[in-house]
């Protein structure tokens, strides 16, 4: 996490807007392309790199973003 409040305060309001990704009571939460695109939803909007790295066996990735 950054040191910056600003960044700080602008990547939790960026989740809080997607309850996907910490509304574990949601059927959303359960579906990974809904919040994995819902976390590039919140990079595109904070401006941070996310990288999708594939995973062996797996139709899908994971992401790796710097703060």
């Amino acid at each position: 996490m950054s040191e910056n409040p600003v960044f700080n305060i602008s990547f939790a309001k960026a989740i809080e807007k997607r309850p996907c990704i910490w509304n574990y009571s949601l059927t959303e939460y359960s579906k990974r392309n809904l919040t994995e695109k819902a976390w590039v939803e919140v990079a595109n909007e904070i401006k941070i790199q996310c990288q999708i790295v594939a995973n062996a066996g797996e139709t899908s990735g994971e992401h790796f973003c710097d703060l």
